[in-house]
């Protein structure tokens, strides 16, 4: 029954993720537009595709918050997997950094990030040590912040 739970679970969140691939993928389709379509003025069609990326990149930031929103509800059930759980946060959170106007504003959000992650970890080890987790999730909550960890100090590094 459980099983069951969780198979449907991680149905709905790749359903969820399939639909927004495809509603991305046909909203850069649309917005390429056919080699036949010349512009008279290449700056307005730089500003036109800077405003659709924004526009793209604010809906994808949105229907991760959405998806992360109703994943902590699964979670508060206990219908979801804390990786799963961790995977939507971090995608939201890279998806966050993507919508910032400068490396400082993107530094401060992968601080958040690791600092999420750092907790999410904290977390996997108390429910190993109750049973409820595999070491080897242990190690992949672990793999996850050192990851978020390096991102960080390579923003840092380009920052001059």
């Amino acid at each position: 029954m459980i099983l069951d739970r969780s198979r449907k679970g991680r149905l709905v969140v790749c359903a969820v993720a399939v639909i927004g691939l495809c509603a991305l993928g046909a909203g850069v389709a649309n917005s390429t537009g056919s080699p036949a379509e010349t512009a008279p003025d290449s700056g307005q069609q730089a500003v036109g595709s800077s405003e659709r990326l924004r526009e793209l990149m604010t809906e994808r930031y949105e229907i991760l918050r959405s998806i992360v929103e109703s994943l902590e509800k699964l979670l508060a059930a206990g219908r979801m997997t804390l990786s799963e759980w961790r995977n939507a946060r971090v995608a939201l959170y890279v998806a966050q950094a993507d919508l910032c106007a400068d490396t400082a504003e993107r530094i401060k959000v992968y601080e958040e990030m690791v600092d999420f992650l750092r907790d999410a970890e904290q977390l996997a080890r108390r429910r190993a040590a109750s049973g409820q987790m595999t070491g080897a999730e242990v190690l992949q909550a672990r793999l996850a912040t050192i990851e978020a960890q390096m991102a960080l100090e390579r923003l840092r590094l380009g920052q001059t």
